[in-house]
């Protein structure tokens, strides 16, 4: 079933990876299926439970599953690099502030914007 499985799925050329589990069984993507070969004419079958374990073929699995999976896996990348990202800005800061100096903001401040009270009212007007 392994090498079957390859064959197949080379011809598609899919970014989505398989991965085995164990014989006969495999995930593609985040969707677990099994597979098994036909004895009578070699045909590659598969099921899983999106199909409410009804073996099918392999074709109308990936016409149904393959861009699905790739969206997600691309929304996995994404969330990743964002994650990623936001950490290092972390990190940047708090070596920033390890050094005595104070934490970047993403918009800079102008004289203009700052506010300071009035002695006499307690009310706060901007500078400028």
């Amino acid at each position: 079933v392994d090498i079957e499985m390859e064959k197949q799925f080379n011809l598609y050329n899919s970014e989505v990876r398989v991965r085995r589990i164990n014989e006969g069984v495999y995930m593609f993507g985040r969707i677990q299926f099994a597979a098994k070969i036909l004895p009578v004419n070699r045909k590659l079958l598969v099921k899983c439970s999106e199909w409410q374990d009804a073996w099918g073929p392999l074709d109308r699995f990936m016409d149904k599953f393959e861009l699905k999976q790739r969206e997600a896996m691309a929304e996995i990348i994404k969330e990743e690099e964002d994650e990623r990202k936001e950490k290092e800005r972390l990190q940047r800061e708090k070596k920033n502030v390890n050094r005595g100096g104070p934490p970047r903001s993403k918009q800079p401040t102008t004289e203009s914007s700052v506010a300071c009270p009035l002695p006499s009212s307690g009310r706060l007007l901007a500078r400028g």
